[in-house]
């Protein structure tokens, strides 16, 4: 199987969880008034999704390397599909908060399973590379998310969106169906007889790969930040329509593809460990350049400029980061991929949820916080030595 057809079935299911984050961001509003709540009420279920998200990793990446990545991610479709139908149907707040909790478990199954499959096939350069090409392919899927999302807001209401996260739950359940391979349960051999917690301490004696686990749970969290506060920023404080809404969410998108190729391209010349230091400079600058605004009331080109270059940093930061952190390993990949999803979910998840505690109608507590995670991913990266293909690989094969 070439790499693109490798790359596209598995893109389309690492984009679910983007899908659902970012599906239903012009609704907001619409579900405040439904449920009768605030828009920070809201804003939790942002939270709650992240937060379930980094269970449902923990939970399937070991999971995935006793049973095989083919039946956790079918099984985290099944759930994924039938919570978003109970959203879709909820007449209270709290059963939507659960229920979208339950969905995000679901969604984290599917998604830990992505690196591990990656790191099955590939290692080093070769792995930042399929890295790229499988974030490419899913960028599409969130770029249009809110547009498509304002549509049908337009055509429907906002529990048509969640009707539609589940037929696409079931669309992926027929290509993953059809395209993993039925057969080998179990990806790593020795992962049966080997308890959870000490899959868990191996991944976490790798020196490398904590640095690279930090880097990227820390640089995530910048983004979701902003993902949190996105209908805040946009549609409360700067007063724009769904549909602009979607053009200025589209727009961290296209730069976010436009990165992410120019990474690609640099990784024929330059280390995933160079090039991932010029992409956490480059998000670190723009948010700093927010926050030194912010005393002047900046205009709305200037904030979208610098959320956009912010949130397009990922492009280049997550396939380095990501092809990094799995070369560190040869064996309990699952469990590896499962602690690099849950560390930046979980991380996310908090440092969202502190953004709209302390939301109080100015952009400080948002800017601020992202600021805090994006100077503290540049630190602890530059605190280590880079690791090249070989050391990756005897970190590898340490015991």
């Amino acid at each position: 199987m070439n790499n693109l057809r490798f790359a596209l079935p598995i893109a389309m299911v690492m984009a679910l969880v983007p899908l659902a984050l970012d599906l239903y961001l012009p609704a907001m509003p619409a579900m405040a008034l439904d449920f009768n709540v605030g828009a920070d009420d809201i804003a939790t279920t942002i939270s709650l999704f992240v937060l379930g998200v980094a269970l449902g990793q923990l939970v399937g990446g070991p999971l995935s390397d006793r049973l095989g990545r083919r039946t956790v991610i079918l099984s985290g479709l099944v759930a994924f599909s039938a919570s978003s139908l109970v959203i879709m149907m909820a007449d209270v707040l709290w059963v939507a908060q659960l229920a979208r909790f339950a969905q995000a478990i679901g969604g984290g199954f599917t998604a830990v399973c992505i690196p591990a499959l990656i790191r099955d096939r590939a290692v080093g350069v070769e792995a930042a590379k399929l890295f790229s090409l499988v974030g490419l392919i899913m960028i599409a899927v969130p770029a249009l998310a809110p547009s498509v999302g304002a549509l049908i807001l337009q055509l429907s209401d906002w529990r048509s969106i969640f009707a539609v996260l589940s037929v696409a739950a079931v669309l992926m359940m027929l290509i993953i169906w059809r395209v993993l391979p039925k057969r080998g349960p179990a990806v790593d051999p020795v992962a049966t007889p080997t308890p959870v917690l000490k899959r868990y301490l191996h991944v976490l004696r790798q020196r490398n790969a904590r640095r690279y686990l930090a880097t990227q749970a820390l640089a995530f969290s910048v983004m979701v930040v902003f993902i949190t506060n996105a209908s805040f920023i946009y549609q409360a404080y700067f007063g724009v329509s769904e549909r602009t809404f979607g053009l200025l969410f589209a727009a961290n998108i296209v730069m976010l593809a436009v990165l992410n190729r120019i990474n690609s391209w640099q990784l024929n010349v330059r280390s995933p460990e160079t090039m991932l230091n010029l992409a956490l400079c480059i998000q670190l600058a723009a948010v700093a350049t927010l926050v030194s605004t912010l005393a002047f009331d900046p205009p709305l080109w200037l904030v979208a400029g610098c959320i956009i270059l912010t949130v397009g940093s990922h492009g280049m930061i997550v396939p380095n980061s990501g092809a990094l952190y799995m070369s560190c390993f040869d064996r309990h990949t699952g469990s590896a991929s499962a602690f690099l999803g849950a560390s930046q979910y979980l991380l996310a998840g908090l440092a969202g949820g502190l953004s709209t505690l302390l939301h109080n109608d100015t952009l400080w507590p948002v800017a601020l916080i992202m600021l805090s995670l994006s100077f503290a991913a540049n630190i602890i990266l530059g605190k280590g030595q880079p690791a090249d293909d070989e050391q990756l690989e005897v970190e590898a094969s340490a015991p």
